[in-house]
């Protein structure tokens, strides 16, 4: 005797789409604590200061599973890679390379929970 459930298929297939959902929520949240708690204090306590205005303008925003950094000052590039009469002061780039095993540390305990 056999007996076969109807739409099985279906329930995996949502069963799986839930649990990504649910993933990537905790991926989000994650990511979103480490841009506000982690990344951007120390950012914004080693970029140069003059006025502030590169400072004040170092921000960024969880979207899904992307976390895009920038800062919003016309010469910021000039800062973070220099230009022919300027060394680079780069601010940006070394705080990511130093934050970034916190982030996957609050990824890891995200999912875990």
């Amino acid at each position: 005797m056999s007996v076969r459930v109807s739409g099985q298929d279906t329930i995996k297939a949502a069963l799986a789409k839930a649990r990504q959902a649910s993933t990537d929520d905790n991926i989000g949240k994650a990511a979103e604590d480490w841009l506000q708690l982690d990344y951007l204090p120390v950012a914004k306590a080693r970029a140069p200061y003059v006025t502030g205005a590169f400072r004040d303008s170092i921000d960024g925003i969880v979207s899904g599973n992307v976390i895009t950094i920038f800062a919003t000052v016309p010469y910021a590039g000039y800062l973070e890679w220099g230009t022919s009469k300027m060394s680079a002061r780069p601010t940006l780039g070394p705080v990511l390379q130093e934050t970034y095993p916190k982030l996957l540390i609050r990824i890891r305990n995200q999912i875990s929970q």
